[in-house]
């Protein structure tokens, strides 16, 4: 009977302290281990307290370790989750990013179908000039072939002149000839006046008549001078004409002829120009044509990308809500084994049974799960605020096991590892004034700074962080001391 009632009261402490508070099948379970575990052990009449007391030490210590293993899973899981929402924020950032390239696509697409078509019509437009120049060299050609007919024409002109020139000296000197017979007839009229006078009466009519053959021969005379003059001054004045219109035509013509050949040399570098930019143009084109195609292929690209992202995007809220649950249940776990724990030590005290507690020594695996379950001690805090956490003594740095090595065994490194030393301790204390700050803003019912400092990217988590690669980091360079020590 003796042996009942204590196993009743265990029965009615787990059942009332586990099954209605928590509601956890796997506590649920490992409860109704424990009750059959006991009913053996009480079921024994030798030994039976010490079984039990060890089993309760053995049992407390499983459940310790168990609280470790979930401490290590909730830290794990809030990597996750930061890990998680950092891929989030990229995947974010790329989305955005592949939306503007698709856009630039889209532009880049739309200029490639414009400079396509422009390069078509300035394709026309050099065909067209092509043929404008090729016309205007047609008209050149003629231009130089009426040139040169002109200029034969103006030459036999010219020759004509000079024929009439000649004509004109032939003119001339049949005016000597007539200048000679009217000598000649002055000669014979002023013999006939002589011959007349001796005549006497009977000369008076030949005398007369040779009288006007000499007024006669006197006016052919003048009028053959006039002549003469006339014909020396036109002559001189159709030499003139000549010669000038021969300089004249000769530079005009060679003045044509020069720009003639100015502008075939333009016209041919023209051509020349005409045929460069037709290639350049046909160039242009063909790489419009290939900018087009890259934009498309490019353009269904960036279309699976973002596909591809949105698919991403949806596996991450898929993970993201796992890691939550996670995160969340081992909590629950960790607290669910910690009030086991403390329920195991009530029961045997309750019992009267000396359950042995896990004396561990200080070591930095130790110090970081430390830290790590201060994460969960305020979230639980933060659901409960029962006033068991006091910012004062929490914002104090030396009172952790971290703290109380930092500050005493730990001090031997001050000068080993100066830089690592402070670069810890100010992290440490660093840590638990934000824990303090924490505490404070849950008392202040602030819920909402309280989750902006908690959330995996928040002020405390970083500074943990922190404090856990510190930590790490300081235990590697001791275990090098002590090697080489």
């Amino acid at each position: 009977m003796k042996k009942v009632i204590p196993l009743v009261f265990v029965g009615l402490v787990f059942f009332e302290e586990f099954f209605y508070p928590s509601k956890n099948l796997l506590i649920s379970a490992i409860v109704l281990f424990t009750l059959s575990y006991l009913w053996l052990i009480f079921g024994q009449d030798l030994n039976g307290r010490k079984q039990l007391q060890n089993s309760f030490s053995n049992l407390k210590l499983e459940f310790d370790k168990f609280k470790d293993s979930a401490i290590d899973l909730f830290g794990n899981s809030e990597k996750l989750k930061k890990e998680i929402h950092n891929e989030h924020l990229s995947i974010q950032d790329s989305s955005a990013a592949v939306v503007e390239i698709s856009s630039m696509s889209e532009k880049t697409a739309e200029s490639a179908k414009n400079l396509e078509v422009n390069s078509k019509n300035l394709e026309n437009t050099i065909n067209n000039g092509e043929t404008e120049i090729n016309n205007l060299s047609n008209l050149l050609d003629l231009i130089k072939k009426d040139s040169d007919a002109l200029k034969e024409v103006v030459f036999s002109s010219l020759n004509n002149l000079k024929q009439i020139q000649d004509e004109m000296s032939q003119i001339k000197n049949k005016t000597s000839l007539i200048n000679e017979i009217v000598f000649q007839t002055k000669l014979l009229s002023f013999n006939a006046s002589v011959e007349a006078a001796r005549a006497g009466e009977y000369g008076k009519g030949f005398s007369v008549v040779a009288s006007e053959i000499e007024k006669l021969s006197k006016s052919s005379g003048s009028a053959a001078q006039e002549i003469e003059v006339i014909l020396s001054q036109s002559q001189t004045n159709a030499q003139e004409i000549i010669k000038s219109i021969s300089a004249n035509l000769e530079k005009a013509t060679n003045d044509i002829i020069e720009n003639l050949k100015n502008a075939f040399d333009k016209n041919t570098h023209v051509v020349e120009n005409f045929n460069f930019q037709k290639k350049l143009v046909s160039q242009n084109l063909v790489l419009s044509e290939e900018i087009l195609n890259a934009t498309q292929e490019q353009s269904l690209g960036v279309k699976q990308i973002s596909q591809s992202l949105n698919e991403l995007m949806s596996s991450s809220k898929s993970i993201s809500q796992v890691s939550e649950v996670t995160y969340t249940t081992s909590q629950s776990i960790a607290n669910g084994s910690e009030d086991i724990s403390k329920n195991i030590i009530e029961l045997s005290q309750q019992l009267h049974l000396k359950v042995k507690e896990q004396v561990k020594q200080f070591d930095f695996k130790s110090a970081i799960k430390a830290h790590q379950d201060w994460k969960m001690k305020l979230l639980n805090y933060k659901q409960n605020p029962d006033g068991t956490l006091n910012s004062t003594h929490v914002c104090k740095d030396n009172q952790c096991a971290l703290g109380k090595w930092i500050y005493n065994d730990g001090a031997q490194y001050r000068q080993l590892l100066p830089s690592e030393y402070e670069a810890l301790r100010a992290s440490h204390a660093e840590f638990h004034k934000i824990a303090g700050k924490v505490i404070d803003l849950i008392h202040q019912k602030n819920e909402l700074q309280v989750e902006k400092l908690l959330n995996p990217v928040g002020e405390f988590s970083v500074r943990s962080e922190k404090t856990v690669e510190l930590i790490q980091d300081i235990e590697e360079k001791i275990s090098k001391v002590s090697a080489v020590g």
